[in-house]
């Protein structure tokens, strides 16, 4: 907040810096003299457009060809993202899949596991 104010009083103080500069010579000159470079003077939004959109028009299909090699790749950057993001998953819901086959396939429980439900039966039936 305080960078965006001090940029905003810094740059209204260069403005009137940069107007107070010239106001001396305008005050200086008679009424004739101040209307005929006022008429002289082309407007400011035509100014602009001589100066920036113009060129911006000759240059547009140069940049216009920079943004859609610029959103190719990007294109291109997104989709190997997201095949990685869909490989990964795959190979989760392959292990969680796999997890539930052997957690409901208990028919062929291993030799560990045998032993210890025997031992249970064992211990039971001895009590």
């Amino acid at each position: 907040m305080y960078i965006l104010l001090s940029i905003t009083i810094v740059s209204f103080l260069g403005i009137c810096v940069i107007i107070l500069r010239h106001l001396p010579r305008v005050q200086a000159l008679s009424p004739e003299e101040f209307e005929t470079q006022f008429n002289a003077s082309t407007p400011l939004l035509e100014t602009l457009r001589q100066k920036i959109l113009i060129p911006i028009q000759l240059r547009s299909k140069k940049i216009w060809l920079i943004l859609l090699r610029e959103g190719e790749k990007a294109v291109w950057l997104l989709r190997i993202f997201v095949l990685r993001i869909e490989a990964l998953l795959l190979k989760i819901g392959h292990y969680i899949h796999s997890k539930r086959l052997k957690h409901n396939n208990n028919s062929n429980p291993s030799k560990y596991w045998k032993d210890i439900k025997e031992w249970k039966k064992n211990n039971t039936n001895s009590e």
